[in-house]
């Protein structure tokens, strides 16, 4: 959606069993769900349900996956930008 070298907003639709697998990037990634739900899990078994109005974030490092549990839609935020999604 729009980006410089600090940061990257991000709109992305998710479409119901799609899986992201446990990873990494050395960026910060906050997000907020406007629309579904997903299952966000980490490296040590933790997880969380994202609804409509939740929010979340990650650490640059952190690992993180998801499952999307119903077709969503979010925007996130990274920190700096990720030249892989330009």
């Amino acid at each position: 959606m729009a980006y410089n070298d600090q940061t990257m907003l991000c709109h992305f639709r998710l479409l119901r069993g799609a899986r992201i697998p446990l990873h990494a990037h050395p960026q910060a990634q906050n997000g907020y769900m406007i629309s579904g739900k997903v299952k966000f899990m980490d490296a040590k078994g933790g997880w969380f349900i994202a609804l409509p109005g939740s929010g979340w974030c990650f650490d640059g490092g952190e690992q993180h996956g998801a499952e999307v549990l119903e077709d969503s839609e979010v925007v996130e935020v990274f920190s700096p930008l990720r030249p892989d999604y330009l």
